[in-house]
């Protein structure tokens, strides 16, 4: 999937696994795609890795539709990991959430700027 704000590539792909790759504004407008492309890996594979890199812009929305996804993968019963390249901003809107709880428990975090 491509826009000019964000793309989502899929990195390997098998019943089993499947890895996306989503970089760019992960923002309100951008959800329709996003959620697009989450479904169909949460549909088509048993284990999904989520991995936000280069993520230039977040909002809260967004970041509710990835605990969503980690609750539907719980609920049948598949494996979601996230691995989160955070910068200052990203890590900021995370914690002002309170979503740290949430997220970064379930996750590989990579810190990438400086706090």
């Amino acid at each position: 999937m491509k826009n000019p704000s964000i793309s989502v590539t899929i990195l390997a792909n098998s019943a089993q696994n499947i890895r996306l790759l989503v970089q760019g504004q992960l923002i309100m407008k951008n959800a329709p795609l996003v959620k697009k492309e989450l479904i169909n890996a949460l549909n088509s594979s048993e284990n999904i890795a989520l991995v936000l890199k280069n993520i230039v812009k977040a909002d809260l929305g967004v970041l509710q539709l990835l605990i969503g996804l980690q609750k539907s993968a719980a609920l049948l019963g598949k494996t979601l990991t996230l691995d989160i390249e955070l910068t200052h901003n990203i890590h900021s809107v995370i914690l002002s959430s309170g979503l740290e709880k949430i997220l970064i428990p379930n996750s590989k975090l990579q810190l990438n700027g400086i706090y």
